[in-house]
């Protein structure tokens, strides 16, 4: 499948609903742990569009090196929360933005907006019309000047200086299943502290402004 045939057979699947969409990739809504999950979503659309990575650390679609994004919006194309990218381990042993797994998962990405409204049964929720985006030069120079802060704070151990609040389109925040998931390190004093695994998120600000650009 080429990307112009990925994005049409994506876009074909806008307007359904949830339950539509898994009567048609026979992925049943009640699997445990799924539902009402944005993880279910994700998943059942790599089935049906055919996403080749698993759980590889590459772009979701390894030969077209386009990687998918399910994004919950309120009706006036608000994310409803930060988007994840890539697990940020400590400390980060990539030799440069250029080359970084942010990066890698950035350059070409198929999102796939669908309407939040907690008042609407699961089941019912309704997808929106994908579309592709790359960073524009300025967003890209953004990202970089993000990510590098963030991971001169890691990699010189003062992750205990990180907060959700730096970086104006990448942040870092906490990636566990709860927050007694601890994992040990060293901090820049030396000294052996404890702390939730992190992960590298977009901002809902930022994915707003992306949004946005292609709906109006």
């Amino acid at each position: 499948m080429d990307t112009q045939s990925l994005l049409k057979y994506a876009q074909s699947l806008s307007g359904k609903s949830f339950l539509q969409l898994a009567k048609l990739s026979e992925i049943p809504l009640s699997t445990p742990n799924r539902l009402n999950t944005k993880g279910w979503l994700g998943q059942t659309l790599e089935v049906c569009l055919g996403a080749t990575a698993g759980s590889q650390s590459l772009p979701d679609f390894v030969n077209l090196g386009i990687e998918l994004k399910t994004i919950p919006i309120f009706s006036d194309g608000t994310p409803k929360e930060s988007t994840y990218i890539c697990t940020a381990p400590v400390p980060i042993r990539d030799t440069s933005w250029a080359h970084s797994r942010v990066l890698n998962k950035l350059r070409k990405v198929l999102w796939f907006p669908y309407f939040y409204n907690k008042l609407i049964p699961f089941e019912n929720q309704i997808l929106g019309t994908p579309f592709l985006w790359s960073p524009t030069p300025i967003q890209y120079f953004k990202l970089q000047t993000d990510w590098e802060e963030l991971v001169e704070l890691i990699n010189f151990g003062k992750i205990e200086n990180l907060s959700a609040h730096i970086g104006e389109c990448l942040q870092i925040r906490p990636k566990a299943s709860h927050a007694k998931v601890q994992i040990s390190l060293i901090s820049h004093e030396g000294e052996p502290i404890s702390t939730t695994p992190k992960g590298f998120y977009l901002r809902p600000s930022f994915t707003k402004e992306i949004i946005l650009s292609y709906y109006i």
